[in-house]
């Protein structure tokens, strides 16, 4: 595997699958087919900063692979975040539930009752 470039998604067919990346260096697009991006529902948007290697084709020609969106790193675990609260997997505990509060709450009690 060779370096990773570093470019922004210079157009974008939605309905046939395939654009053009330009790395940060500039020089001529780069063809980037749908199935270099991952498979996490999140279609490609023009101008978004990506990571991504470079292969020859069968033809010879250069194609973007293995493409990651530097943009949506954080907003991916965000999203997985959100959607595990959501679904109940995991609970915010109530405010004061902590046993720091129980001890707190038994030190008042002891203190109003001598």
């Amino acid at each position: 595997m060779g370096a990773r470039f570093d470019g922004k998604l210079k157009s974008w067919n939605d309905k046939r699958g395939f654009g053009f990346i330009v790395t940060v260096q500039g020089g001529k697009e780069i063809f980037v087919h749908l199935s270099a991006f991952p498979r996490d529902g999140k279609r490609p948007a023009l101008n978004e900063a990506s990571s991504f290697d470079v292969e020859l084709n069968s033809e010879g020609k250069k194609r973007a692979v293995r493409v990651r969106c530097l943009d949506c790193e954080g907003l991916a675990d965000m999203r997985r975040s959100e959607r595990h609260y959501r679904q109940g997997r995991v609970r915010a505990e109530p405010s004061g539930s902590g046993r720091g509060s129980r001890v707190i709450g038994f030190l008042l009690l002891a203190s109003l009752g001598a």
